[in-house]
């Protein structure tokens, strides 16, 4: 008999790990290995993916590009857990 893993990863340690000139990577680990997704934008409508692994993972990290000095940028970002992707984390960051 198969169990289904219905309890989402905890996530911790999340922050910004380098900035470049229009860039920014961000790191979190999670305490169980899981795939992530993970939206950028101005506003809290996000829409533009971050560049990640699709590989389940304990330590993620994300690209963001295309980054304006002096604004504020809004993230957030899913795990999976059954039934559908749900969010778990929304933070924001002044680049």
């Amino acid at each position: 008999m198969q169990v289904l893993d219905t309890v989402s990863p905890v996530v911790s340690e999340f922050g910004i790990i380098s900035f470049g000139t229009t860039t920014a990577s961000l790191g979190w680990t999670t305490n169980e290995l899981s795939t992530s997704t993970l939206e950028y934008g101005t506003s809290t409508n996000y829409g533009t993916p971050g560049t990640l692994s699709f590989n389940a993972l304990l330590m993620h990290t994300a690209s963001l590009s295309g980054l304006t000095a002096g604004t504020t940028y809004y993230i957030a970002f899913t795990l999976p857990i059954l039934p559908a992707m749900l969010p778990i984390l929304a933070t924001f960051f002044h680049y």
